[in-house]
């Protein structure tokens, strides 16, 4: 037997000869001579010895800090949705494309929704920039949806957005409400 196979049965081994060690007990204190004779007569019975199962330290994480209440912001369940990764829907609730990423003006303001469009299984997709002005955020008993009042033609004739380029915003027709 060489290599990983030995050197598992040299540690196994070893830990069986440290746990006897460490089973074992200890010494008597010098007594009178005759328990001394007594436990020398007296077979001796080795008790079964086994590897005590290898426990790592737990590791406990550093509490968070304290935050006071009024630092917080409570959001109840239900009450806000996530954008990206979202398809975003047209009026009649078709998919018009995935939303991916937001342009946002130095304020923090959104500007456009950046949209996945096009394409089958990710092959052949391009994306545009949408007007964020234009985005209609809904919910229903299915969940939520973001819906845009464009048509095919206007996605197709869309310029592609590349993020290292002036983007060109497609301008989305700003219907009242839901």
């Amino acid at each position: 037997m060489t290599g990983p196979a030995r050197t598992r049965g040299w540690s196994s081994g070893l830990a069986v000869m440290l746990a006897a060690i460490v089973a074992a007990p200890a010494p008597a204190a010098a007594g009178p001579p005759a328990a001394a004779a007594q436990a020398q007569a007296a077979p001796v019975q080795a008790a079964p010895v086994q590897a005590a199962p290898v426990q790592a330290a737990p590791v406990q994480a550093a509490p968070p800090p304290a935050t006071a209440p009024e630092d917080l912001i409570s959001l109840p369940a239900g009450a806000g949705f996530t954008v990206l990764g979202r398809t975003l829907e047209d009026k009649t609730g078709q998919d018009i494309g995935r939303l991916v990423d937001i342009l946002a003006n130095p304020a923090g303001q959104p500007l456009a929704a950046v949209v996945d469009v096009g394409g089958f299984l990710g092959v052949g997709t391009r994306r545009i920039a949408v007007e964020w002005a234009g985005l209609h955020f809904t919910a229903d008993a299915a969940g939520p949806h973001i819906v845009v009042e464009l048509d095919g033609d206007a996605i197709i004739a869309a310029p592609e957005y590349h993020n290292d380029q002036p983007a060109q915003i497609l301008r989305a027709p700003h219907a009242a409400g839901p």
